[in-house]
């Protein structure tokens, strides 16, 4: 029967992304009693397996996979097949036994041209930062990462009419290479790329804006993947304002249970207003609950080692 040996680490990189893997990773290899490795460990001559041994790494982009070009040991979980990325995805991922992605329009097309071993994984947070219960909340609005532009335009217009509302946004530093929260009350509030600073924020916020990857036709138009956003608002149990499609994989992880999907100003102010006013619902807060217990990261790692002890 096959098995997981290893965690491939990514850890030593100090983006976002991969702190945001790190935590993941911690969990997995609590959950499933493994080790963890450079991946230098796994590539080239420096690799060595038993029979049946694989061992699982989490990349962020399709582009990624050249690490691992010659190890057929490695079972992956990819983040963003980029359609520019896709014909040569296809053709590295060949190898693989098994190879997770988190778009399921992405996994449809690359079963219907053959490849049997694709299976859908959506993002996941780790357990360690599901907030017990609803915590303290003293800033009212956060816009962070990727900033949808259109909520951001309808943010603009709320702040003007509301002023006394703090809201705080992530803003990048080219001087220092690095992503800051930005408080409209008080400057800045600390690094957002750090992730102890990043959850000691996000717990302190009443509504989350967050929205689909394109869906304002931004940089990353193309991809329908559930963005990260809505598994950590949901673990800090903000409020969620949102813009998203109504199918594919929103609908699948029911994310409009959770995600006010707004269309217009005026709806987006009077639900904004409605939830700053009013916290969590029972029935709300229970949406949240059962939409953790699926996706928190622990599960995740329970599907990888059901998924490998198959092989």
């Amino acid at each position: 029967m096959a098995v997981l040996r290893r965690v491939v680490s990514f850890r030593k990189f100090p983006d976002p992304i991969f702190q945001y893997i790190a935590e993941l990773e911690d969990i997995f290899v609590e959950r499933l009693c493994l080790d963890s490795c450079g991946i230098e460990e796994c590539i080239g001559k420096d690799a060595h397996y038993g029979p049946d041994d694989y061992d699982f790494v989490m990349v962020p982009m399709a582009s990624d996979i050249r690490y691992f070009s010659d190890n057929d040991r490695v079972i992956p979980w990819v983040f963003d097949v980029f359609p520019k990325d896709f014909e040569q995805f296809r053709l590295d991922i060949a190898k693989f036994k098994i190879v997770y992605l988190t778009d399921t329009a992405v996994c449809r097309r690359l079963q219907s041209m053959g490849c049997g071993q694709v299976r859908f994984m959506p993002f996941s947070v780790s357990d360690a930062h599901v907030a017990d219960g609803c915590p303290v909340k003293d800033i009212d609005i956060i816009h962070y990462g990727r900033r949808d532009t259109v909520l951001e335009s309808y943010t603009e217009t709320l702040l003007r009419q509301n002023p006394q509302l703090h809201y705080v946004r992530t803003e990048y530093d080219s001087n220092r290479n690095r992503h800051y929260f930005h408080s409209n009350f008080g400057g800045m509030v600390g690094s957002s790329d750090v992730r102890d600073n990043f959850w000691k924020v996000l717990e302190r916020c009443k509504v989350s804006l967050v929205s689909m990857p394109g869906f304002d036709h931004g940089r990353r138009e193309g991809l329908l993947t559930v963005p990260i956003r809505y598994f950590e608002s949901a673990a800090k149990f903000c409020h969620m304002i949102s813009r998203h499609p109504d199918s594919g994989d929103f609908l699948w992880l029911g994310i409009s249970d959770i995600a006010e999907n707004v269309s217009s100003y005026e709806e987006f102010e009077l639900v904004t207003m409605r939830c700053l006013n009013n916290a969590l619902s029972p029935q709300k807060t229970r949406s949240y609950d059962e939409f953790l217990a699926h996706h928190v990261a622990s599960r995740r790692a329970d599907q990888v080692r059901e998924d490998v002890a198959s092989l």
